[in-house]
């Protein structure tokens, strides 16, 4: 694969409202007010895309994204407003990459409690493809 097929300034973020299925991986954990919580992802060499979804239970609470590729390169943070202005406690990211795969190694995401009252159960779901 040439190193011009897999720059990180080749792709493309957007938020999508479809249910992430089929997950390569997946975290479920707590989290307060403050606190990062870290997991990594490996993309697979031709993985083309790659779909995120964070979840949690209360609409009233509000937690937050950002990932880094494998380069180094830190995208977010996303939160409950990445796909309308309403808070529900859930957003998906759709990421691709216009230079035809996206960079394969280790992806790191961090969840933040960007604003939880009392401690929030969240969900993380990863799929590329």
């Amino acid at each position: 694969v040439d190193a011009a097929d897999t720059a990180d300034d080749d792709l493309v973020i957007s938020a999508r409202d479809i249910p992430v299925y089929g997950p390569k991986g997946s975290a479920t954990g707590t989290i307060v007010q403050g606190q990062i919580k870290t997991y990594s992802f490996e993309v697979t060499p031709g993985d083309t895309e790659m779909d995120i979804q964070l979840s949690w239970g209360s609409t009233s609470n509000n937690l937050a994204l950002t990932f880094t590729s494998p380069s180094g390169v830190i995208y977010g943070p996303y939160d409950d407003y990445a796909e309308s202005p309403t808070p529900n406690a859930r957003f998906t990211i759709h990421v691709e990459s216009a230079g035809a795969v996206l960079p394969h190694g280790t992806w790191i995401f961090d969840v933040r409690g960007k604003s939880v009252t009392g401690t929030e159960t969240f969900t993380l779901i990863i799929n590329s493809n």
